[in-house]
């Protein structure tokens, strides 16, 4: 509807939520760019441009394309009100950065370290239970591999059954050059008496001094593991580059 004004409309009270929620307005941005017209209509009306709802669904504007939008194609749809269209802007800006990092940072793969073959084995390791252990935990995301590491406590010579350590390692994921699965059968003794399966170990290997990390997963589940990882190696390169 070009040459029609329409109304200006006041701000929205509140601000523009943070990051880390991934939210504006209550309204949470992780598919922002899948929006339909109606959807970006009912988030412009939250954020105090209700007045501009028609004209969003009528130009069929749906969130993969209203960053594409300049202040003349705004102008030429009958938003008129320079603060409004700036506001949009804004509104637009923040929407796909706010998608982008969610995106970033969700998780494709949690797991976590498989530190015994058996549950006979575990039950040893661990008093029947009374000392409980921290297995170390992963989590893949687009960009990153995640590690976060559980170490005893030790005391001397004396290894620690109840007090264990943390640290986090984040993996750039357009830094890994190779990664090798290694399958590894359970120790005779458990394979015979608790038919203990295997377990599979991962390597992930980057560009970095020492970099190699060891990732444990049950049997089987190494190469499903690794294919997830590769595919997120090669969409994370392909970003770096360009």
């Amino acid at each position: 509807m070009p040459g029609k004004k329409v109304a200006g409309s006041s701000s929205a009270a509140g601000d523009y939520g943070n990051m880390e929620d991934g939210s504006l307005f209550g309204t949470n941005a992780e598919d922002f760019d899948k929006w339909d017209s109606q959807q970006l209509a009912d988030f412009l009306s939250s954020a105090g441009l209700m007045a501009y709802k028609k004209m969003v669904l009528d130009h069929k504007i749906t969130g993969k394309f209203a960053h594409l939008l300049t202040d003349e194609d705004l102008r030429d749809m009958g938003m008129i009100v320079v603060g409004d269209r700036l506001r949009f802007k804004q509104l637009m800006m923040t929407m796909g950065r706010k998608a982008r990092f969610c995106n970033t940072t969700k998780a494709i793969w949690n797991g976590e370290e498989l530190k015994y073959y058996s549950d006979a084995e575990r039950m040893c390791c661990t008093c029947a239970g009374l000392f409980p252990d921290d297995p170390t935990t992963y989590k893949l995301t687009r960009g990153y591999l995640k590690i976060k590491t559980v170490t005893p406590v030790t005391l001397g010579p004396i290894t620690m059954c109840c007090c264990f350590k943390y640290s986090l390692k984040n993996i750039d994921l357009s830094r890994v050059n190779d990664i090798e699965v290694i399958d590894t059968k359970a120790p005779c003794p458990q394979r015979v008496f608790c038919c203990a399966p295997g377990m599979d170990y991962i390597e992930v290997h980057t560009i970095d001094k020492n970099g190699k990390v060891v990732l444990k997963v049950k049997e089987a589940e190494g190469e499903k593991v690794s294919n997830l990882i590769l595919t997120q190696v090669e969409s994370a390169q392909v970003i770096d580059r360009n």
